[in-house]
């Protein structure tokens, strides 16, 4: 019996950084658009953390890493939504992945880019 071959999309450093330098002018827009400032970012452990760090380093913007800290104009960063399991715990506050996985049950405010394959980084 043959195992059905799922789909696979591969993100290097490279693509990566790119999908980031498009998300912070994504968030710039969107911060002059709605006239607020993120205060700070937040990645969720651990998949997020990487992305969160990079993106407090571009913004200029204070990375909080216990979620306690958490507040209104908080970021909340993850690296993709698979389900959207763990970003439905954040539904009131602006969220943002690298990777929407179009099958999830959550949209972020704002993604890298769309797919239904599987993602894998290297």
């Amino acid at each position: 019996m043959e195992l059905p071959v799922k789909k696979k999309h591969w993100i290097d450093w490279s693509a990566a950084e790119n999908r980031i330098q498009f998300l912070v002018k994504q968030i710039c827009e969107f911060e002059q658009r709605e006239n607020f400032l993120f205060e700070n970012i937040y990645g969720i452990p651990r998949g997020g953390l990487y992305l969160a760090v990079r993106l407090s380093y571009l913004l200029k913007r204070p990375l909080i890493v216990n979620q306690n800290e958490i507040e209104k104009l908080t970021l909340i960063v993850d690296d993709c939504t698979n389900t959207g399991r763990t970003l439905s715990n954040y539904k009131e506050f602006n969220t943002l992945v690298l990777v929407h996985r179009k099958n999830s049950s959550v949209e972020p405010t704002f993604y890298g880019f769309s797919t239904n394959e599987e993602v894998n980084y290297f």
